[in-house]
């Protein structure tokens, strides 16, 4: 906008001195002085409204000579704009492309709604690799802006959830409007990437039903949840201000993790105690979820921790980051 005002009050003072110029050396009305400027501007090559003077001769003149060149001016501002914003547009969906090519372990976030959004907020927030599919055209607009990797298309076809990078990828939420697209998703993941984690928005009961049978790992109520937070704000307000404080990541005094212990981890085999998580790390065993889905709360000293089980912590932020990535390697 700033590169094109120039040239529109340019163009804006031209007309008032081609109006003005022709009222005073014609002696015209102000419309068809007005008249006489835009024509004389435009090159259209209609007639004078009347036979022009010698003076008024000599103002055409300098005003076509001064009025084309704004006017050119101007177009050419404007056309650059149009051409270097399709440019501009037509690269970074280039390297939006070359990125997602290049994504393995990321999530693939299935609609940019209420719940696609907050999702995606946490996902930016903790830096995890994801690519957002949406087939609305308004919501891509807002996605280019924000600069997220995006698929345009249909989350329910085969052929999308593979361009953005299914058979790569960690894990896939799908959080659209419709109960039936979710579950359509559910199927058509689990279908092509048996192993991959689905993690579903549900609408009530019913619908988690038949996302558990599409094949979801996970499904969660927006609902339901909001009511059962709601509830402990009144029942357990302190409760709920722990489990905000250690779930989010807003705070690095104090959070949750959860580490997947998989061979050769250092500490299959052996008990809480002889791991010296506590002491050396300075993180708490909360509890440790079995590969059977049970889990053992507070675990006693002696639990020897065994392959696949999950250990659920809670402690430092810059702690708990040390640990699993020392466990990743």
């Amino acid at each position: 906008m700033k590169r094109i005002l120039v040239p529109a009050l340019l163009l804006g003072v031209v007309l008032i001195i081609g109006t003005v110029g022709y009222s005073v050396i014609e002696g015209w009305s102000f419309f068809d002085a007005f008249y006489m400027t835009v024509i004389t501007l435009s090159t259209v090559g209609f007639r004078e409204v009347y036979d022009l003077s010698y003076g008024g001769k000599l103002f055409t003149i300098l005003l076509v000579i001064g009025g084309v060149a704004t006017v050119t001016l101007l177009m050419s501002t404007f056309g650059r704009m149009i051409v270097e914003g399709e440019f501009r547009r037509v690269l970074w969906r280039q390297k939006v492309d070359k990125t997602i090519d290049k994504l393995s372990n990321h999530f693939i976030l299935c609609g940019y709604g209420r719940v696609g959004r907050e999702v995606a907020k946490n996902f930016t927030h903790v830096r995890a690799p994801f690519v957002v599919v949406e087939k609305e055209e308004p919501v891509i607009r807002q996605l280019d802006q924000e600069g997220l990797a995006y698929v345009l298309g249909d989350a329910t076809v085969e052929e999308v959830l593979l361009r953005a990078g299914l058979l790569r990828a960690k894990g896939v939420v799908t959080a659209l409007e419709n109960d039936a697209d979710n579950v359509y998703v559910c199927l058509t993941a689990r279908s092509l990437c048996p192993s991959i984690l689905i993690v579903a928005r549900a609408a009530d009961d019913r619908a988690a039903k038949n996302l558990k049978q599409a094949g979801a790992d996970r499904f969660i109520s927006p609902n339901v949840l909001g009511g059962h937070q709601i509830a402990q704000a009144c029942l357990r307000p302190a409760v709920l201000d722990f489990i905000t404080l250690a779930t989010s990541r807003s705070t690095l005094d104090l959070q949750m993790e959860e580490l997947h212990l998989k061979a050769p981890s250092e500490l299959i085999g052996k008990s809480l105690a002889g791991t010296n998580l506590r002491s050396h790390y300075r993180v708490i065993v909360v509890a440790i979820q079995k590969p059977s889905g049970d889990m053992v709360f507070h675990p006693e000293s002696h639990q020897v921790l065994e392959e696949r089980d999950t250990l659920i912590l809670l402690g430092p932020a810059s702690s708990l980051q040390e640990l699993v990535s020392r466990m990743d390697q």
